[in-house]
């Protein structure tokens, strides 16, 4: 049997064992005699006693009701004794250990220093070891995304306790609860609270100089519109900077974000007539340049060119909103340097790129001479060519070359061909393909000019063309066209389906010279 006193701890009754009783008291004394020449000294106990009383209160969770001397002791061992803090001071200290002991358990508070509304922006940077600003920055962002950040900030404000100790504050901060950490604490406290007072004192001496300077009641009157006028128009001016720095972060993001998923490879869909159709800027470049290596050299370029503005248009909207407080050392000058690089990289892809149309060919192909058995010639479409490649038309046929294009089936590409139609003196028909094509020197316009695909067919007055002709992935896009000349004579009426006026562009000259 134990004799046990009833105590009152920081505000707190607990009932301890006579031995730990006396080992507290022991303990309390040190603290308050090692302390009693510090300015502070009240402060520092009062925050100590609380910790104490805390973890005192947290070992009575599992039914106990008295406080035995291992209690006491394991709280000693967490909070140290006071000659700790001389050796901590001590300068041959390794500064490894000190930093591993230093840290403890970290617990979310709303941070009453240096808060603006609340100290929860404040509590979560000190729980993140972040920036303050950058916190309070992202709770702005997405109030304009939906608003569920005003909703986030109340409730934190709401559910989140405020730091009031210097415990609490270290534990906010992740540090070690302990004498050392919380006298430094209590320092800076005061420390800031002198710095204020001397501002103070110095704004008050400034004013009492300039009262009595001689200056009458009406230029002293004046005198404090003028520097209230221009209060007023400096706070003007930094939210209507933070406002225009919220525009250019809010704009400067979308941008960004549609750059990168654009020119990373990401699909940008088009509305074709026959239904929605998906491109890329890879496979645009992939068209022009043949060579893998000068189509991502174009992209990188478009990247340079296009992202390093947004991401200046990002940086001067945080100045503008961090009032110049995150500024970034070199930030123009590699922003400029990386953005000519961009615009060099373009002008090379560029003068690569227009390379491969320097020449021109064209290869024509004449059918067989047609006796005509009628005196009305039928020009129709092949509209079963759209479904092996994949395009569901319903009934629509007005496809142009952009929609086609995009269209790959077994490796090829498509384009829609021209057809001209074309009075002749003779008695036959007669049709003439023309495959035209560019290239990097005559024989490449050449080889990319036969490789282009086109068929149609003739039976019984009737001519069935084909809607597109075709060239390889491989070849590129070389400004490839067909046309189809149709020679009919003088006593051959031409009868067009409206199919074909839809499908494809077509032209009627009395000869072949008009064209």
């Amino acid at each position: 049997m134990k004799k046990t006193l009833t105590i009152n701890l920081s505000g707190i009754v607990f009932h301890i064992d006579e031995d730990a009783y006396e080992m507290l008291h022991q303990y309390l004394a040190k603290i308050r005699h090692h302390f009693s020449q510090d300015e502070g000294c009240d402060e520092i106990l009062s925050d100590i006693e609380t910790r104490i009383a805390e973890t005192l209160q947290s070992k009575l969770a599992d039914g106990r009701q008295v406080i035995t001397l291992a209690d006491v002791q394991n709280v000693i061992g967490q909070l140290g004794e006071p000659e700790q803090i001389d050796n901590e001071a001590e300068p041959n200290n390794e500064a490894t250990p000190k930093s591993k002991s230093s840290k403890g358990p970290r617990r979310l508070f709303r941070n009453p220093d240096g808060a603006i509304l609340g100290g929860v922006a404040s509590g979560l940077a000190a729980f993140f070891q972040t920036d303050a600003t950058l916190v309070r920055l992202a709770f702005i962002l997405f109030a304009f995304v939906g608003g569920f950040s005003i909703v986030t900030y109340l409730v934190m404000w709401i559910v989140v306790p405020r730091a009031n100790t210097s415990a609490e504050k270290l534990e906010m901060k992740g540090e070690r609860v302990n004498i050392s950490n919380i006298e430094k604490t209590i320092r800076e406290e005061m420390d800031d609270v002198k710095k204020n007072v001397k501002n103070f004192s110095t704004e008050a001496e400034k004013a009492f100089r300039q009262k009595t300077t001689g200056r009458t009641s009406g230029e002293a009157f004046l005198g404090g519109i003028a520097t209230g006028f221009g209060e007023v128009a400096k706070t003007l001016m930094k939210v209507v900077g933070a406002l225009i720095g919220l525009f250019l972060l809010f704009t400067g993001i979308f941008l960004l974000i549609g750059l990168i998923w654009v020119l990373a490879g990401g699909p940008i869909t088009i509305d074709a007539d026959y239904g929605l159709q998906a491109f890329s800027f890879q496979a645009l470049a992939n068209l022009i340049y043949t060579n893998p290596i000068l189509a991502n050299i174009s992209l990188a370029s478009l990247l340079l060119i296009t992202v390093v503005p947004v991401i200046a248009m990002l940086y001067f909207g945080t100045l503008l909103v961090a009032g110049g407080r995150a500024r970034v050392r070199y930030f123009g000058r590699i922003a400029f340097t990386l953005w000519l690089i961009g615009l060099g990289m373009s002008l090379f892809s560029l003068a690569s790129g227009t390379r491969n149309y320097m020449h021109q060919r064209t290869i024509a192909e004449t059918s067989v001479p047609i006796i005509p058995t009628a005196d009305t010639l039928r020009l129709d479409i092949n509209t079963l060519r759209y479904q092996e490649i994949g395009v569901i038309t319903a009934e629509r046929y007005d496809l142009d070359s952009w929609d086609l294009l995009w269209t790959t089936h077994n490796g090829y590409r498509h384009l829609r061909p021209e057809v001209r139609i074309v009075q002749t003196p003779g008695e036959q028909i007669e049709i003439i393909v023309q495959k035209r094509a560019r290239g990097a020197n005559p024989q490449a316009a050449r080889n990319s000019a036969e490789n282009i695909r086109y068929t149609f067919s003739y039976e019984q007055n009737r001519i069935l063309l084909d809607p597109f002709f075709a060239f390889a992935e491989a070849d590129g896009w070389r400004a490839q066209k067909v046309i189809i000349e149709i020679l009919v004579p003088p006593s051959v009426y031409v009868s067009i389906d409206h199919k074909i006026k839809e499908s494809l562009n077509i032209y009627s000259r009395r000869s072949r010279s008009e064209f």
